[in-house]
């Protein structure tokens, strides 16, 4: 803003006034803790300062090449204890997942390899107890078959084996083998209808394929489903 002054020559003059401008207010200043490397580096300011006001060229060239000295040791461990620290961590994990990648599958290959040679033992124990049973003059035979058959079984569960015995399933190729089908119109197509030879499971993973027979509709009353 500018105010109009009186001049004894009949001048005008305008003098610039700020109107606006307020005092400024004081902004309270917190207290700020003591930094001991903010304290070290205002030492060490301190110290060159000196050094340079005194024209002690030598020394002052000594202190600079000490404190380089310092700091590239410094960026030198500091990078050799990161580097450390993350391969010991790597080698850590991997070493966990490869102790416990070994054990299961060496738990497996055990197991494996002990029911494999089972199977068929238990089969043949299934077959005789039939046969055993249904004749009556063996009366003493039937226990003990029964006894080792029923000891074969709760060995294989208590080992995590699981018998697939499919009958009046619907086929499927991940757990079933198909010998042979027939024509069977009173069953549903692709339907079990008699297992051969039963299927092993180790702990959720297949160890021997039931071994089916499976019906087909056949193809007249199949053409006559689709007509109506």
């Amino acid at each position: 803003m500018y105010e109009k002054k009186n001049d004894p020559n009949n001048e005008e003059e305008f003098i610039e006034v700020d109107v606006d401008s307020e005092p400024e207010e004081k902004s309270s200043q917190k207290e700020i803790e003591p930094n001991p490397d903010e304290e070290k580096k205002n030492q060490l300011s301190v110290e060159i300062l000196n050094l340079v006001n005194n024209n002690k060229v030598e020394d002052l060239t000594e202190l600079i090449w000490s404190l380089q000295e310092e700091l590239k040791e410094a960026k030198v461990k500091q990078d050799e204890y990161l580097y450390t620290a993350q391969r010991v961590q790597a080698d850590f994990e991997n070493f966990k997942k490869r102790v416990q990648k070994d054990q299961e599958f060496s738990n497996f290959q055990s197991k494996s390899s002990v029911l494999q040679k089972f199977t068929t033992l238990y089969e043949d124990l299934e077959r005789t107890q039939k046969e055993i049973i249904e004749n009556d003059d063996l009366k003493s035979s039937k226990k003990a078959i029964k006894m080792i058959f029923e000891n074969t079984k709760s060995t294989f569960e208590t080992l995590g084996m699981k018998v697939i015995n499919p009958i009046n399933e619907i086929f499927d190729p991940k757990f079933h083998e198909v010998l042979y089908t027939i024509e069977d119109a009173k069953k549903t197509n692709n339907q079990i209808i008699e297992v051969v030879s039963k299927g092993f499971i180790l702990e959720g993973s297949l160890l021997k394929p039931a071994r089916v027979v499976i019906s087909k509709v056949p193809q007249k009353i199949k053409e006559e489903k689709e007509d109506d």
